[in-house]
């Protein structure tokens, strides 16, 4: 996600991506992609401008997700079997373009998380969390907590759907919309039905800014 909006935050958005393509490509670890990313781009970049960036890395073989965040906003994982059943994942680190290497280094934290038959993941934007009603209220991330804790157990177009409702019912104009893709690779395990990844995407109606959200379920 790109601070500011118009033609220069897509291009910074643009440039990033394709960084951590080229860097992803012969490397495991999500911090070390996003600290090569970082030193690349924040010379680059004026004060004001910065990108928050959740990377990580699904194993569809031993069944775990490895991940870095830089600034961005906490990977949801929800599951009826676990305890809690729902935790917010938000690992350290300072949104690329703020700092040099040192101390984007020093913030930085990778973590690896063993996935379960059950788990959803839900990862969004602030354009979810920040979208406002007429009174001027933010929607919330204990709201959208309440809609997963609900609905997460169900497929992620429902989840989809409710999150949608949530967002009408408090006064917020977004609709959301669902991208279903099957994985790159055929897992070695399977539960009910293979994993996806699905993204989702809150899309302001043309009178607003767009916003976006999207979910990975194993």
């Amino acid at each position: 996600d790109v601070s500011g909006h118009g033609m220069d935050a897509a291009l910074v958005m643009g440039m990033t991506k394709k960084l951590l393509n080229i860097y992803a490509r012969r490397r495991s670890n999500p911090a070390e992609v996003l600290s090569i990313a970082n030193e690349d781009i924040q010379n680059d970049l004026d004060q004001s401008t910065f990108v928050t960036t959740f990377y990580s890395i699904l194993d569809t073989k031993n069944r775990s997700l490895s991940m870095a965040r830089a600034g961005h906003n906490p990977l949801i994982l929800f599951n009826p079997k676990r305890n809690p059943t729902i935790q917010t994942l938000q690992p350290p680190g300072m949104a690329l373009g703020m700092t040099g290497t040192a101390k984007f280094d020093q913030t930085l934290e990778h973590i690896t998380l063993d996935l379960q038959s059950g788990d959803c993941l839900v990862q969004f934007t602030d354009g979810l969390t920040e979208a406002m009603n007429h009174r001027q209220e933010e929607f919330g991330l204990p709201r959208l907590l309440e809609v997963i804790q609900r609905s997460g157990a169900q497929e992620p177009e429902y989840l989809a759907f409710q999150i949608d409702r949530a967002l009408e019912r408090f006064g917020c104009e977004v609709g959301v919309t669902v991208d279903r893709r099957p994985p790159r690779h055929q897992p070695s395990v399977t539960d009910r039905r293979p994993p996806f990844i699905f993204t989702g995407r809150a899309r302001r109606r043309p009178a607003l800014a767009r916003r976006r959200s999207q979910a990975t379920r194993n």
